[in-house]
């Protein structure tokens, strides 16, 4: 009597299968740094920009919470009545909601049109 082994070889181990996931994941990783990378390097100014990046400026105007949050987290109402975006690391632009307020800041990037700044320092006129 003879006795075969009828089973067929696999294709997709689980090996196979966990190195494939490897590879894709990856690859996901390496295609979202390049992006940012060439984000970074190719981020020009508006075309009709009044500010140049890096520049530092004075606003007075009106906080008000205008959350988007990589970008910026608070927005100033100006006395022309220009939006501008701002963030910061060192001010808690919370404790100035709804207050006329002058702020110092540097321009970071744009938004389409909106300059973000990164809030340095805040003056209050009546103090």
């Amino acid at each position: 009597m003879v006795i075969r082994n009828l089973k067929q070889k696999k294709i997709l181990n689980k090996k196979n299968i966990f190195w494939l996931l490897v590879v894709l994941v990856g690859m996901y990783f390496v295609s979202k740094l390049l992006g940012s990378i060439v984000e970074n390097f190719t981020q020009n100014t508006a075309q009709n920009a009044p500010y140049t990046l890096g520049a530092s400026l004075t606003f007075a105007g009106k906080i008000i919470v205008d959350n988007d949050f990589p970008n910026y987290t608070h927005s100033l109402i100006n006395q022309e009545g220009k939006k501008i975006g701002l963030k910061s690391s060192t001010v808690n632009l919370n404790a100035y909601i709804d207050e006329k307020i002058e702020l110092v800041g540097r321009v970071k990037k744009y938004l389409t049109s909106i300059p973000i700044l990164a809030v340095d320092t805040i003056k209050i006129p009546d103090q």
